[in-house]
């Protein structure tokens, strides 16, 4: 999972000064199965990509927020930006 995240085009969407991290991970059936180990993995893979591209060693983070999701099913893995935005809030006193 580290290498094939690794060679995805992280730099494509995620600026130089992007906040970013896997917000959500689950896994059925797979060889993986910690959801903070696969979020821990998948971040570190991350980062070695846009350390690459950016040739950079450290990267601020205090820019957008860019949020990723991971499923693993039966060992395989989709990755996806998560797209669900902040949670509706309900006024207490309308």
């Amino acid at each position: 999972m580290f290498e094939k995240t690794k060679a995805l085009p992280w730099e494509r969407y995620i600026p130089e000064n992007g906040k970013f991290w896997v917000t959500k991970a689950n896994s059925v059936k797979s060889k993986l199965f910690s959801p903070s180990d696969i979020q821990r993995i998948m971040k570190k893979a991350m980062v070695e990509r846009m350390k690459q591209s950016y040739k950079k060693e450290w990267f601020p983070e205090d820019g957008a927020p860019f949020l990723i999701r991971v499923s693993i099913m039966k060992d395989e893995v989709t990755v996806g930006p998560d797209t669900s935005g902040e949670s509706l809030q309900i006024p207490e006193n309308p």
